[in-house]
């Protein structure tokens, strides 16, 4: 079990979120090397899997207003 790289480069936006059940900290930590959006552990609610999909387009929208994008 491991962390790949996703081949995303087609995309116009790249969120990439975690759901797994690997909580431990050497698996998180080398989730944070890929800089995804969010890492949502196993077993998880609808509600906070749709919390965390719409933050994540909320600070990218932010983060594009910022930029003057």
């Amino acid at each position: 079990m491991g962390l790949r790289q996703p081949r995303l480069s087609n995309l116009a936006f790249r969120y990439l979120f975690y759901l797994t059940a690997c909580t431990d900290i050497e698996t998180l930590e080398r989730a944070k090397l890929t800089e995804p959006e969010g890492y949502i552990s196993k077993p998880f609610k609808k509600e906070g899997l749709y919390n965390e999909i719409k933050m994540a387009l909320y600070k990218n929208r932010s983060k594009r207003v910022d930029e003057g994008k």
